[in-house]
């Protein structure tokens, strides 16, 4: 008798708690479920809680009951989410406050390592990343990838979270898995804003990554001709070499970055007849720093203007022999 009524209550509670989960993905009330006592931690196939799916679909109020229900704030679903993590990835800030005011474990990883301060840095909300910040939020935890929330902003081009980041003390040179900084990400996605709002909290301009490529190399090599020119007037080193022995002006196949790097090259080769330097067979760079003497940036904005001429003479050369 006792086996038919454990196998009878067993069937209603998996009834109820199938039930609960359907109203909390529809977005519907759960009140009336939630007193008829199911399983408030119980999981779907992904492994979600009814938490975790109300934080996904943004229902504040069900999130509400299920956490004065006693539902585990912090349980995670297959992909290691909590209810915060999803929360943030969704932009659902009035749940994220909620979690927040709760006690949410702020600084839990998902299995990619991703925290819900990471979340939001994708995302470009600004709002739950201030929140938690504010909050407590580790600025500078990386993910499965070595990737800070500064990085993921700087790649996703969301200029006004790497400001605030940067404005709250995120470290600005730390490096991905791959020896990649922020600026290198920023000019390898051709983010010339944030590679300029990046320069103006002094980041090391020359660090290289695991396979020696530096910002410059970056934008040798991908064309890019307006961040080239900002990082020279930032002194980035056209003299540096990657792993393979090349530097900026052999990996590029950009005439008019060819012909600045070339300028700017050929300036540095007078500075061993300026301080009567007997070794000229060495690259001005083999010296001490103090014999290198960067351009002026008027000089440098006169050289953009001679190549900018030149580029637009050659395309209207091309125009009137009709060549495309």
């Amino acid at each position: 008798m006792k086996e038919g009524l454990d196998a009878f209550w067993e069937l209603i509670q998996d009834r109820m708690n199938r039930k609960l989960i359907a109203l909390v993905k529809k977005g519907q009330p759960i009140d009336e479920i939630i007193n008829l006592c199911p399983n408030i931690n119980v999981k779907d196939s992904a492994g979600r809680t009814p938490l975790i799916i109300a934080a996904y679909q943004g229902h504040n109020e069900n999130v509400e009951i299920l956490l004065k229900s006693g539902a585990n704030i912090d349980e995670k679903d297959n992909n290691g989410n909590t209810a915060l993590i999803i929360a943030a990835e969704e932009e659902n800030q009035e749940i994220v406050i909620t979690l927040l005011n709760r006690n949410a474990s702020i600084n839990e990883k998902a299995n990619n390592g991703n925290t819900a301060l990471l979340n939001s840095a994708f995302a470009g909300d600004k709002g739950t990343l201030q929140i938690l910040l504010n909050s407590g939020a580790s600025i500078d935890v990386k993910n499965k990838n070595g990737e800070t929330a500064l990085m993921i902003a700087a790649v996703e081009g969301h200029k006004e979270i790497v400001q605030i980041l940067l404005n709250s003390g995120a470290s600005i040179d730390m490096k991905n898995n791959d020896g990649d900084t922020a600026l290198m990400l920023a000019t390898l996605e051709n983010h010339e804003e944030i590679v300029e709002i990046l320069l103006n909290s002094n980041p090391k301009v020359n660090e290289k990554a695991n396979d020696g490529t530096t910002a410059l190399m970056i934008a040798a090599q991908n064309g890019e001709f307006d961040i080239a020119v900002t990082l020279i007037k930032n002194n980035a080193d056209v003299h540096q070499k990657n792993n393979d022995g090349k530097t900026a002006i052999e990996l590029t196949e950009n005439e008019s970055i060819k012909s600045l790097l070339t300028r700017v090259t050929s300036y540095h080769t007078k500075i061993p007849k300026l301080f009567n330097i007997n070794e000229i067979d060495a690259v001005p760079n083999k010296f001490s720093d103090k014999f290198i003497v960067h351009p002026h940036i008027s000089k440098i904005n006169s050289w953009v203007a001679k190549i900018q001429a030149e580029q637009q003479r050659k395309e209207l050369d091309k125009e009137s022999l009709g060549i495309a």
